[in-house]
């Protein structure tokens, strides 16, 4: 008991010293820029900070998820699913599927949720967000929002917090509560709701797969068709893609059931074959 106990307060600090390392670095990085800086330099660069902070991070949660991987015996570690043509389309349907769910979130906002006043005050402040990226040069909206963030992302929630977790109780435990400190995680309660359902499905592809380049890149291809450059940045590209998440939205649900099966039969498979020692 005290064994389990131990091991229990051991996952679930782990995941929460995690997060914390990555508000830490991100208020040190813009505190420094905020006292460094021009007031009107500071705010035109927030991204180009952003960038900095979750460039500093990925190599620190790089090091941590290294470390911490190594630990184990290689008996210990469950297998990758082979990263071949069919598995990247297979999770580039996911990825736009599940911006479908987000582009039907924002409708049903629009539709009437958005005058309750705090979801239509955090639709304003989320608006406003991206409203504000616009006067930012591109290229640090894209390093920040396309490449280093769901990189650093990635390395924190389906890297730290999952395996963390995952010590604490394997199965759907760290796929579904990684997921929904994914969602809570991005702070404003319009994006927590499709945020936390986006983790729970890359948790989802990542137990099936456990290998972190796939879910990195599904979320960087959902962030790079919400940040287009300003090449593609028209009404016309927007609705091209919003069709398309549409489109995928029903396959991208089966696909999803269809690995969930497949991770749980692989799963109990490889249970099956521990000792009884090992499993209890």
């Amino acid at each position: 008991m005290l064994e389990k106990a131990k091991r229990i307060g051991f996952g679930l600090g782990m995941a929460v010293l995690a997060i914390l390392l990555y508000q830490v670095v991100i208020e040190l990085v813009m505190t420094a820029g905020y006292y460094l800086m021009d007031p009107e330099v500071f705010a035109a660069n927030t991204f180009m900070l952003d960038t900095i902070a979750a460039t500093i991070l990925t190599v620190l949660y790089a090091l941590w998820l290294y470390a911490l991987c190594h630990r184990k015996k290689q008996t210990e570690e469950p297998p990758r699913a082979s990263l071949n043509r069919r598995m990247l389309l297979s999770v580039s349907v996911i990825a736009l599927g599940l911006r479908g769910v987000s582009g039907a979130w924002f409708a049903v906002l629009e539709l009437g949720l958005k005058e309750i006043p705090f979801l239509g005050e955090s639709l304003q402040s989320h608006g406003d967000t991206w409203t504000a990226a616009e006067t930012e040069p591109y290229v640090w909206v894209f390093l920040s929002v396309v490449v280093v963030g769901p990189i650093v992302e990635e390395l924190l929630f389906r890297g730290l917090v999952f395996l963390s977790l995952e010590k604490v109780r394997a199965g759907w435990f760290p796929i579904v509560l990684s997921g929904i400190a994914f969602g809570i995680w991005h702070g404003e309660p319009v994006q927590c709701v499709y945020t936390a359902i986006m983790g729970v499905a890359y948790g989802l592809v990542y137990a099936r797969t456990r290998d972190l380049r796939v879910t990195m890149f599904m979320h960087i291809l959902n962030n790079f068709l919400s940040t287009l450059p300003p090449v593609l940045d028209t009404d016309l590209s927007y609705m091209i893609v919003g069709v398309f998440d549409v489109l995928m939205l029903v396959p991208a649900v089966l696909l999803l059931v269809r690995m969930g099966k497949e991770w749980s039969r692989n799963r109990n498979c490889n249970i099956s074959t521990l000792s009884p020692q090992k499993v209890a």
